[in-house]
């Protein structure tokens, strides 16, 4: 009995260790992000309660960044490990695939790829609120954060599944895929000129 007083807290915080990461890097992301904002005369909206912390089912998007010439609007996704693989198929379906590495009594480490049950993606509302006689570029963006291994996109090409990288900034569908860092660096080296042709 006194055994398993020590062993359900240690399990308890293992399951929970995932989303006290996506805490403390949400709160880290909000403080570098309103940092960058007030530095550069944007302004930082909110869309609804809990937005820093909003679920990647929720369809209205979290967040909204006023530019002096562009509009972000962002909703948040998040890898429950820096090891994962997010996956994006043209049908509007994404899946992870966690990686786990497996040694035996050979001095080599095998690694498994498990891919979990395919999800579909909702249609994000990106909508905002802006002058209907603005001339600012929109961006719509998916944010990765915190980050996964990496991101891919899955297609069908004359009949053959094919499976390619996805680079930061990349788009599909539409949104713009984006990690936090690529995001943030935009926002404080941001100049019109270098980035209306996008």
């Amino acid at each position: 009995m006194n055994g398993y007083f020590y062993i359900l807290p240690a399990v308890l915080v293992l399951l929970l260790l995932p989303y006290i990461r996506i805490f403390v890097k949400r709160i880290g992301l909000y403080l570098r992000l309103k940092r960058i904002c007030r530095k550069r005369g944007f302004r930082l909206q909110g869309n609804h309660f809990g937005w820093l912390f909003s679920p990647w089912w929720y369809k209205k998007h979290d967040f909204t960044v006023y530019g002096d010439h562009t509009i972000y609007a962002v909703k948040f996704f998040a890898s429950k490990s820096k090891t994962r693989r997010l996956t994006i198929r043209d049908n509007g379906q994404f899946y992870w695939v966690k990686k786990m590495a497996i040694t035996g009594r050979s001095p080599d480490v095998v690694l498994y790829e498990i891919p979990e049950k395919p999800r579909k993606l909702p249609d994000y509302d990106f909508s905002v609120e802006a002058d209907p006689w603005s001339t600012a570029l929109y961006k719509p963006i998916l944010l990765v954060h915190p980050i996964c291994h990496e991101f891919r996109r899955e297609y069908v090409a004359q009949n053959t599944k094919k499976t390619e990288l996805l680079g930061s900034w990349e788009k599909f569908g539409g949104i713009y895929l984006c990690s936090s860092s690529r995001f943030l660096d935009e926002l404080e080296t941001y100049d019109h000129q270098k980035f209306i042709y996008r």
